[in-house]
């Protein structure tokens, strides 16, 4: 099974372009290139949707994504979720996608100090 987990930073590029279709393109000939028939699984950390004030406009991440990868199945978990002044939803999280059966999913919240500083 190859796996490929990848920081993508809301798919921006050094260029400023927030581009997922770029960042899934690019993963997944990465994986061919390892052989054995490519990636099983892809997991990408800090896909964005909804955060227009960022460098690139990233959008909708997840809606292009899934579009892009060719996978079975696609899931998203957002680690920061909320909404802006305007009332516009913004979320950061995680993606996975996998050509493998996906038998369960399950979204475990890491613990959160309430004061950082201690």
């Amino acid at each position: 099974m190859q796996i490929l987990s990848w920081n993508v930073q809301w798919c921006c590029g050094l260029d400023g372009l927030a581009d997922p279709a770029r960042i899934v393109r690019h993963a997944l000939a990465m994986g061919e290139g390892a052989g054995a028939g490519g990636i099983d699984v892809l997991c990408l950390q800090e896909v964005a949707v909804g955060h227009g004030a960022l460098a690139g406009a990233p959008g909708d991440q997840v809606r292009s994504c899934r579009r892009c990868c060719r996978a079975g199945s696609c899931f998203f978990a957002a680690t920061t979720d909320g909404f802006d002044a305007s009332g516009q939803r913004r979320s950061f999280g995680n993606l996975v996608a996998s050509r493998l059966p996906v038998a369960e999913v399950a979204q475990h919240r890491l613990p959160w100090l309430a004061e950082v500083g201690w």
